[in-house]
């Protein structure tokens, strides 16, 4: 790792049925000990909080496939080392794709590192579990973009019962205009990936998964291919809006559950703007792949409805709007709506809803911030509602 590479002694503390256990010298007993080894083993090899009777290896390898077998022995190493800091950075673990290759400084070998602060810890055999499915990955799509690749080695925890970057998914969720789709390596957001992979896991299943992992595509080309080659509807963009409205509903009770999370608990409502007094008139701006959430209160209204319109320099732009009943959630209605101008009038005379919610992106990756504004004014007395939807196509859940 950076900045430099180095050349450590090492010896091997531990043989299981799938793995080595090396432990640099200068590391043994303290703080390693041979109980944190044994664990590594027990826990890779036979067991894990999701599955007493699965190991890390045998749910990863069911889920994504094997992993490579650069040196010809079927274990892979688990080097624990003090891996240090790097601008500010503790690395917690690591796969290194240079052993993989044959260049100056590659160890040759299917490896995988991890820092030798309690490494038999739950946060710690989370990380060898994310790190492992990276080693899988690299065998059968090695120029896979990183939030693809993150997505999976976050849900790979998760399938092995470590929810232990529950610290990333609450920093997203105080900040939704953390772009998922990302071109640049360092940009992946960990708690958007995590959330993202668990809702394609519980919608689309394992098959989907592990389809994605081989499908040497790139990025969403690889997602609508995997989706293709398993016969499934809809597109990238459906899916993230359903996983827009999932991330503020996480009800089970709306569209049969569509809109929830069943292997993960949020620990709170994604961050929103709420309005309750109108007329308004407001600019923001919003990143490709980023979220932001603006709630209507419809309890103050005089009229009972309500005129909302958005105008984005993008034609990317895209809102999803949840209309929510919150005595009775199965009342609740979603649609998707994508264009630059969008005019919205919701008709709560019959009192269906207590607040229009709007999740707002823009569907396309971009290099800064797309500028956005709307109004939201009450609608008279004496003036009809013509549509719900004046302007903009609409979208329904993904299938």
């Amino acid at each position: 790792m950076p900045p430099k590479n180095i050349e450590i002694s090492a010896t091997c503390r531990g043989i299981g049925k799938n793995l080595y256990v090396f432990v640099r010298d200068e590391d043994w007993e303290k703080p390693v000990t041979q109980e944190d080894v044994d664990k590594i083993i027990q826990v890779f090899d036979h067991s894990t909080p999701r599955d007493p009777k699965r190991g890390i290896y045998q749910i990863a390898t069911e889920a994504f496939g094997e992993p490579p077998d650069k040196d010809k022995d079927p274990k892979v190493y688990i080097l624990i080392s003090e891996l240090g800091q790097y601008h500010g950075h503790h690395f917690d673990g690591f796969f290194r794709y240079v052993d993989q290759t044959e260049e100056e400084y590659s160890n040759r070998l299917d490896s995988l590192y991890l820092d030798a602060h309690n490494p038999s810890s739950e946060y710690h055999l989370g990380v060898l579990a994310h790190e492992f499915q990276h080693l899988i990955h690299w065998r059968y799509d090695p120029e896979e973009e990183n939030w693809v690749n993150e997505t999976l080695s976050e849900v790979c925890m998760i399938l092995c019962g470590y929810y232990t970057d529950k610290r990333h998914v609450a920093r997203y969720l105080k900040n939704t205009d953390r772009p998922l789709v990302t071109t640049a390596h360092g940009g992946t957001d960990y708690g958007a990936c995590l959330l993202w992979g668990t809702y394609l896991y519980e919608r689309l299943g394992l098959g989907f998964l592990g389809a994605w992992v081989k499908d040497t595509a790139t990025g969403i080309q690889g997602f609508h291919s995997s989706l293709k080659a398993l016969g499934q509807g809809g597109r990238f963009n459906d899916y993230f809006g359903d996983w827009m409205a999932a991330l503020f509903l996480n009800d089970p009770r709306v569209y049969d559950g569509l809109y929830r999370f069943r292997s993960v608990t949020l620990p709170s409502p994604p961050s929103y703007q709420s309005f309750s007094s109108y007329p308004l008139k407001k600019e923001d701006s919003v990143k490709g792949y980023g979220i932001d959430y603006l709630k209507f209160n419809l309890r103050m209204l005089h009229t009972d409805r309500l005129r909302v319109t958005l105008r984005a320099d993008s034609p990317e732009f895209f809102v999803k709007v949840m209309k929510i009943n919150k005595e009775d959630p199965s009342l609740t209605e979603i649609q998707g709506i994508h264009s630059a101008k969008i005019d919205l009038e919701i008709d709560n005379r019959r009192k269906l809803y207590q607040e229009v919610v709007l999740g707002i992106t823009v569907l396309d990756v971009t290099d800064a911030p797309i500028k956005y504004h709307f109004t939201a004014s009450e609608v008279a007395d004496n003036e009809v509602v013509k549509t719900a939807i004046v302007a903009g196509s609409r979208l329904g859940p993904g299938k």
